[in-house]
């Protein structure tokens, strides 16, 4: 089931990720994310059928914790969104997937007592190498900025904010319902957009761009899979080790590279598929330890 639940969340977000690029290529990225996390207020609803009180009295408990996560989640979507003018998808999820997995085996060591095996770390090892190969070969694609290494830098640096937020949802896991808690999760994020479109505007005098009900019905279209990634994800935590989780998760990388070339252009060379390989290599090995 852990490692189910660990898939379900991976295709659940490649999903949503390939169908916003779309729309984040051609709107403020924080627009988006505000309106992102707006519409899963609406359709991640069904998550909190069957809450009990003490689910909802755990958020209020947790609301810290919670507001923490929520600033760091709308930081992340909007540093990712930026991300993705200048690289492709594929090569931004890589270095995210990478950096994020490497610190989430420190976090669930350190915050969540979850050790791992040497077969285990061997196998992320060898999962983060592939998606590092995948990402250093050079891609120039028209409808990009080609400032790769600029796109990177973001990817480091918002794989450091997933990973605190992924971290908050584990440790809120440890009580109450997964499902609320990851409803609550993205609620917050929602509230963190909504701060830095603030503190934006304040220091840059950015206003947030205005969309058509179209566009916006367009964007909770593509969000809705988050219902799944979110969902499952919160599940996994309960059942094992978040670093694998999100060892699993890198084989996006497949999903997105496919997907990235068909509906974007997005080709990959030769050698990055070969990294492909064996960011693939890695994550079966990971369901037989």
């Amino acid at each position: 089931m852990f490692y189910t639940l660990a898939i379900g969340s991976m295709l659940g977000y490649v999903l949503q990720n390939l169908l916003l690029a779309r729309y984040v290529r051609k709107i403020d990225s924080l627009t988006v994310a505000l309106h992102r996390n707006l519409s899963l207020l609406i359709t991640m609803s069904p998550l909190l059928i069957g809450a009990t009180r003490g689910d909802f009295l755990w958020f209020l408990h947790t609301w810290k914790l919670q507001a923490i996560s929520g600033i760091l989640g709308g930081l992340y979507l909007f540093v990712t969104y930026v991300s993705w003018r200048s690289i492709a998808i594929s090569v931004a999820s890589a270095f995210t997937k990478a950096t994020a997995t490497i610190l989430m085996v420190f976090i669930g060591w350190i915050f969540l007592g979850q050790t791992l095996s040497i077969t285990a770390l061997m196998l992320i090892g060898l999962v983060i190498i592939g998606a590092v190969l995948l990402g250093i070969v050079r891609n120039n694609f028209a409808h990009l900025d080609g400032r790769l290494f600029y796109g990177i830098a973001l990817n480091v640096f918002s794989a450091f904010l997933v990973a605190c937020t992924n971290a908050i949802l584990a440790k809120m896991n440890e009580a109450g319902s997964p499902l609320v808690n990851g409803y609550f999760w993205e609620a917050t994020i929602l509230i963190g957009c909504a701060v830095l479109i603030g503190g934006r505007f304040l220091f840059q005098r950015t206003s947030i761009q205005r969309i058509s009900l179209r566009q916006w019905l367009i964007i909770a279209l593509c969000s809705a899979p988050t219902i799944a990634g979110t969902a499952c994800y919160s599940m996994a935590t309960l059942l094992g080790p978040v670093a694998v989780i999100n060892s699993i998760g890198t084989g996006s990388l497949v999903f997105t590279s496919l997907l990235g070339w068909w509906w974007y252009g997005e080709k990959l060379h030769g050698k990055q598929w070969l990294a492909i390989g064996l960011v693939m290599a890695g994550i079966v090995g990971l369901k037989f330890v």
